[in-house]
């Protein structure tokens, strides 16, 4: 061990976490590359986060477990044709709402479509009685966010309108997260935002260009980690991992069963001054209140299963 080694060996928790810090604040800024346009626009490799996803479809088909769905009411007048044009111009823009996933030979790639089309599904519920109206609508969306998506055929997104009254919609987005992720859907509110007031005022929606898709960046992506790199890599985590118990032992007061279901329900409570308290925690340690929390869920963890990992 080098002096340097030992001097920071020796320093208290509190010294070493600053002096990370203030090295990561330091070291200067990695150049990476600016990620270029594919040369073709066939068939592509599929990202590592989409290949993980690919493979889970293929050990359970047919289940919704990736869907995620986003619920909006709309009070005030609505105009569908031009929301749905709307949507197909972000459908357009973006070619992971497009992407298809098929498997020609043993390795699956992605395929973006040429031809395809999009519909918002409308579904009008003045004729249920008033006082069971709510309740349908919201079996309706639940129905329809459990339906499961087709990944070599279909389009990444649909949405069901469902029409309460005269002046009061509501609109409900499935995804699938193959194609969409938290950052996703504030982009696709943007743009959808503002191609819906550019239809509505008759004029040229602005929106930026796109300098790349995402199969240019899952193409980029494969290019840089492979061989050696991708090894070294992959050498870590299988080091990282090794012995790793496949389950926690969790002193569950249910059983778990053999397959896994997927059927669960949320537990909403208030923080209060916790709240404050771990966001203070978190300013004073230079860290987000996410990564705090996540580490004390790790603490409870460890207490509860006995186990570092």
């Amino acid at each position: 061990m080098s002096e340097l080694e030992g001097r920071i060996g020796r320093l208290s928790p509190e010294k070493r976490s600053l002096l990370e810090r203030q090295l990561l604040r330091d070291r200067p800024q990695r150049s990476i590359d600016a990620i270029p346009r594919r040369a073709e626009s066939g068939p592509c490799p599929l990202s590592f986060p989409q290949r993980r996803l690919w493979f889970l479809e293929q050990l359970a088909p047919g289940q919704p477990t990736y869907n995620a769905a986003l619920a909006m009411r709309v009070r005030g007048p609505l105009d569908l044709e031009r929301l749905e044009r709307g949507l197909r111009s972000v459908i357009s823009r973006h070619d992971a709402l497009r992407t298809t996933f098929r498997t020609p030979e043993l390795e699956p790639v992605q395929v973006v479509l040429d031809d395809w089309s999009f519909v918002i599904d409308a579904r009008d519920l003045r004729g249920v009685a008033q006082a069971e109206r709510e309740a349908e609508m919201l079996r309706l969306a639940r129905e329809e966010a459990r339906r499961p998506f087709d990944l070599a055929h279909d389009l990444m997104l649909r949405v069901i309108a469902l029409r309460l009254s005269e002046r009061e919609h509501v609109v409900v987005f499935i995804e699938h997260h193959i194609a969409f992720d938290g950052w996703s859907d504030g982009q696709l509110f943007r743009e959808l935002e503002e191609l819906y007031a550019a239809e509505v005022a008759g004029r040229k929606a602005v929106l930026d260009d796109l300098p790349i898709q995402y199969a240019d960046w899952s193409s980029w992506q494969q290019a840089r980690l492979q061989g050696p790199a991708l090894e070294r890599l992959t050498a870590f985590w299988a080091d990282a991992l090794r012995d790793a118990p496949p389950l926690l032992e969790l002193p569950l007061d249910r059983p778990r069963p053999p397959i896994q279901t997927f059927a669960g329900a949320h537990h909403h409570f208030t923080a209060g001054p916790l709240a404050d308290q771990l966001r203070a925690l978190a300013r004073s340690q230079g860290a987000t209140a996410f990564i705090v929390a996540l580490a004390v869920f790790a603490a409870g963890l460890r207490r509860w299963c006995q186990a570092d990992d």
